[in-house]
């Protein structure tokens, strides 16, 4: 499921308090998320900042190429890395 930010920061307080109360907090816990409006550096810091452990992205899609072939895949991660950081 894709979620904004801000849905995303509602979750992670959400874990975060029922860690709390089921005394887990303690222990190790990830968080990974598929993020609909953040597409770079500084808005996956502010989901680290948040909680978010693993951001989950596919960056060949802002091509808008076929995502079958794998050259068009690693186009697509070169467009990102050259366009978003």
């Amino acid at each position: 499921m894709v979620n904004t930010e801000q849905e995303i920061r509602g979750y992670v307080a959400e874990l975060r308090q029922l860690r709390v109360e089921w005394q887990r907090a303690d222990h190790p816990f990830e968080i990974k998320v598929v993020c609909g409006d953040v597409f770079d550096a500084d808005g996956f810091r502010r989901l680290e900042d948040a909680g978010v452990t693993d951001c989950i992205t596919m960056p060949w899609y802002f091509t808008g190429k076929d995502t079958t072939p794998l050259e068009n895949k690693i186009e697509g991660i070169h467009y990102y890395a050259e366009h978003y950081f």
